[in-house]
């Protein structure tokens, strides 16, 4: 969200200054460089409000039918650099879309790729317990049409053992 100064989070949030400062210095909320984050104060202090607009005594998050509109939209760009503003971010969004359907595609083929790797894997362990067995059983088959072997004597060491 947007980072705000203290004084304008002080009255987004409807506390003084003091209030901020004593909670910052608590650690109940983080200040963010020069200010506070938007989403900081909303947890803290829960839904924020402006001051009523003293000029036209409207309060400035609220369109002509009353209803309120999300914090700093409005519903049409008022002059040429809000609407230039408005093209730059929609075709940023745009670009990131974009980039999100690609990663997304790079992730399912990584997915894919673990997947046949893994597939591989197994068929090898498979082909190498064949393997073995077949090995094992013909060692063992062998070891069966060895002749036993012979006790081996010890010879008496100069008649005393």
């Amino acid at each position: 969200m947007a980072i705000v100064s203290i004084t304008e989070a002080a009255q987004l949030a409807g506390v003084s200054r003091g209030t901020l400062y004593n909670r910052i210095k608590s650690g109940e909320l983080s200040r963010s460089g020069d200010g506070v984050d938007t989403s900081e104060l909303m947890r803290v202090f829960g839904s924020l409000s402006r001051a009523r607009n003293t000029k036209t005594d409207e309060h400035p998050l609220t369109d002509n039918t009353g209803a309120e509109a999300p914090f700093g939209v409005s519903e049409q760009p008022s002059t040429p650099a809000d609407v230039q503003l408005t093209t730059f971010l929609a075709s940023q969004l745009e670009i990131v879309e974009r980039e999100r359907v690609w990663l997304r595609e790079l992730v399912e083929a990584e997915r894919q790729r673990t997947a046949d790797r893994e597939q591989e894997l197994s068929d090898t362990r498979t082909k190498l317990d064949e393997r073995e067995r077949y090995w094992s059983d013909k060692l063992t088959s062998l070891q069966a049409l060895l002749p036993a072997p012979e006790p081996v004597r010890r010879k008496r060491f100069l008649g005393l053992f």
